[in-house]
C-alpha cells in the first residue's frame, strides 16, 4: 500500500512543475512532505511539463497553475468559507486546469489576501505576494515533524479500538467497482483527506481504481459500487462483484438511481439511430 500511495504522489510530480529547491512553499508543502513520508526519492518517469502560465494581475496574489493538483481545496474555500465563486476547473481529464471567473484574470475578482481561498493552498499554487521566505529552514511547518503526526498524536495508542471504542476491531477488507459513470463520487471519497490515514489502519484495500485489479481471487467483506449499468459486460461485472462482496454499498446517484447513464431509457435504439442519421451535417469542416 505504502508502494502506491508513492506512486500516486510521483505522478503527481510529473504532472506539474515542482522543484522544491527553490519553491516558495518548500518546507510548508503537502506535497513535498508526502514524498518525505513515503520515501520518494525522484520520480522513476519522465516529467510532462505542462505549458501554463502565472497570472499576477492581483496585487496582492498570484496563482502559479503548474503547480496546481487540483486538489478543488480552494474551490470549495471560496464558496463555502468567502461566500465567493472565485475559482472553478476548467476542462477534463489531463487537460483540466484551475480557472478564475473573470475574463481579466484573477485581479478582475473579488478575491482578497485574507479569504481562506487564498491560505488553503497544499502546494505553491497560489501564492500571497510579499510574504515569501520569512520563516527560515528548521521553523517551517514540516521541518520538526512529518506529515500526519499530528493526526498520530490524537491516537494515543494508535489502535482501532482506541478509535471506536466497546466495538469489537476486525480487520475490514473494502473493493471498489466503477461502471458507467462521470467519475466524480468516488474522487470525493478523496476530500476526506487526513482521515484516510486513519481508515488504512481500519482497512486492507483490496481492489480500487488505483491498483486496477481485474479478477476476484477472494471473499471481501465491504464491496463499494459506483455508476450503472449500461450494457450486458457492467451487468456481469456487478453481478460477480456481488458473490464476492458480503456487504455491497450503492455510492452515488449512478448506483442508486440510475443518473446520467439512466437518461438513455427513454429512448428506444431506433429513435436513437433515426435522430443521429437524420441530423444535419455540415458539408464543409474548417480546417
Amino acid at each position: 500500500m505504502t508502494a502506491d500511495r508513492r506512486r500516486i504522489i510521483e505522478m503527481l510530480f510529473l504532472e506539474g512543475d515542482h522543484t522544491c529547491a527553490y519553491c516558495v512553499a518548500s518546507g510548508d508543502c503537502e506535497l513535498q512532505a508526502l514524498g518525505y513520508r513515503l520515501g520518494m526519492i525522484a520520480p522513476t518517469d519522465p516529467y510532462l511539463w505542462p505549458r501554463t502560465t502565472i497570472d499576477a494581475t492581483h496585487p496582492d496574489i498570484y496563482l502559479d497553475r503548474s503547480r496546481c493538483i487540483l486538489c478543488s481545496r480552494c474551490i470549495e474555500a471560496s464558496k463555502q468559507e468567502d461566500g465567493k465563486s472565485v475559482f472553478g476547473f476548467d476542462g477534463r481529464g489531463i487537460v483540466m486546469r484551475l480557472n478564475v471567473d473573470a475574463e481579466g484574470g484573477l485581479g478582475a475578482t473579488d478575491m482578497a489576501a485574507i479569504d481562506k481561498a487564498a491560505s488553503v493552498c497544499p502546494v505553491a499554487c497560489i501564492v500571497i505576494k510579499r510574504d515569501s521566505y520569512r520563516v527560515p529552514n528548521g521553523r517551517r511547518r514540516f521541518d520538526s515533524s512529518p506529515i500526519g503526526s499530528d493526526i498520530e498524536a490524537k491516537r494515543p495508542q494508535a489502535s482501532p479500538e482506541a478509535t471506536f471504542p466497546n466495538t469489537p476491531y476486525v480487520q475490514t477488507t473494502p473493493r471498489h467497482l466503477l461502471l458507467d459513470r462521470l467519475f466524480r463520487c468516488h474522487m470525493s471519497l478523496l476530500d476526506i483527506d487526513e482521515r484516510l490515514l486513519e481508515f488504512m489502519d481500519l482497512a486492507d484495500l483490496d481492489r480500487s481504481p488505483f491498483d486496477d485489479k481485474k479478477e476476484f481471487d477472494r471473499m471481501v467483506d465491504v464491496g463499494f459500487i459506483e455508476g450503472g449499468c449500461s450494457n450486458e459486460s457492467n451487468v456481469y461485472e456487478l453481478r460477480e462483484f456481488r458473490k464476492h462482496c458480503r456487504v455491497l454499498v450503492a455510492v452515488g446517484a449512478c448506483a442508486v438511481n440510475g443518473g446520467v447513464p439512466a437518461m438513455r431509457n427513454v429512448y428506444t435504439c431506433a429513435s436513437a439511430w433515426r435522430g443521429c442519421s437524420s441530423a444535419r451535417v455540415p458539408s464543409k469542416v474548417a480546417a
